[in-house]
C-alpha cells in the first residue's frame, strides 16, 4: 500500500467516503505541522531534507548515505602543522570539514520520502522523528503508530486527522490533549471518552456532542449529519477549520 491509497483509507475510516488525493490537502494538513526543511548535499547537490531550523548559515549538509564518502573524504584531508598550532587554528580547519546529515533514515525502514530521523517506520511522507511508525504523512514527533496525517506529538495511536499531542488514540480528527479515546472528533481535554464531537474537558464519557450526551439512536443521526457536511466541505473547499482555528490559539 502506498501513501496515497492509506491516506484515503483513513478517510474511509474516519468520514465514511474517500475525499479526494493527498496531494490536494497539503495545505490543510500542514497549517499547524512542525514544518521540514530542504538543504543541499555539499558533495552531490541533490536535495537533502532536516528537521531543524537552528543551523549557522555557512552550515553544510550531505544526506546520510552519503556519510561513507564523507568519512572518505575526512580521511584524505588530516590536518597540517600549522593547523593545530594553537586553538584556533584547529577550529577553523575542524569547522571547514564539519557537515550535518539530513535524511536520517535508520533500521527497519522502507519507502521514505522527504523525511528525517526515521526509525523503523515504513510508507513515511514528510515527516520527521518519527519511530516504528506506519503510513505517515505531514507528522512529527510519533512513536509506535500508524494511519496518521498532520499529527503531531502522539504514540500508540492509529487512524487520525490533524490531532495535536495525544496518547492512545484510535479514529480521531481534529483533536488537541485527548487520551485513551476512540472516535473523537473536534475535541479538547478529553481522556477515557469515546464517540464525542464538539467536546471539552471531559473524562470517561461517551456519546456526546457540545458536551450532552445523547442515546445511541439519536447520537448516530447527529454524527452522520455532522461527519456528512465535514466530508462534504473536504471534497469541495479541501480544507475544514482546524481545531487550533477554533481555539484561537
Amino acid at each position: 500500500m502506498d501513501i496515497d491509497q492509506a491516506w484515503k483509507d483513513t478517510c474511509k475510516v474516519l468520514l465514511y467516503s474517500e475525499v479526494g488525493e493527498l496531494t490536494d490537502f497539503e495545505r490543510y494538513l500542514t497549517r499547524y505541522a512542525e514544518p521540514i526543511f530542504a538543504k543541499k548535499s555539499a558533495i552531490s547537490g541533490q536535495k537533502v531534507t532536516v528537521s531543524r531550523p537552528d543551523f549557522s548559515p555557512s552550515s553544510k549538509f550531505i544526506s546520510q548515505d552519503e556519510a561513507p564518502e564523507y568519512d572518505k573524504k575526512i580521511r584524505s584531508l588530516p590536518l597540517n602543522i600549522n593547523q593545530i598550532k594553537d586553538i584556533d587554528s584547529i577550529l577553523n580547519a575542524i569547522s571547514e570539514n564539519f557537515y550535518y546529515a539530513g535524511n536520517q533514515i535508520t533500521g527497519n525502514s522502507a519507502q521514505v520520502v522527504e523525511s528525517d530521523n526515521v526509525i523503523d517506520s515504513q510508507v513515511v511522507h514528510r515527516s520527521a522523528q518519527v519511530w516504528g511508525c506506519k503510513f505517515m504523512a505531514f507528522c512529527s514527533m510519533c512513536r509506535s503508530s500508524e494511519f496518521m496525517f498532520g499529527v503531531n506529538w502522539a504514540s500508540t495511536s492509529k487512524y487520525l486527522i490533524n490531532c495535536y499531542e495525544t496518547y492512545q488514540q484510535t479514529r480521531c480528527m481534529e483533536t488537541l490533549n485527548v487520551w485513551s479515546s476512540s472516535d473523537i472528533y473536534y475535541s479538547v481535554g478529553l481522556e477515557g471518552c469515546s464517540d464525542c464531537l464538539f467536546s471539552f474537558n471531559r473524562k470517561n464519557s461517551q456519546r456526546l456532542i457540545g458536551n450532552c450526551a445523547f442515546d445511541k439512536a439519536a447520537f448516530a443521526e447527529y454524527k452522520a449529519r455532522l461527519l456528512g457536511q465535514m466530508r462534504d466541505r473536504l471534497k469541495s473547499k479541501r480544507e475544514i477549520p482546524s481545531i487550533i482555528d477554533i481555539l484561537g490559539a
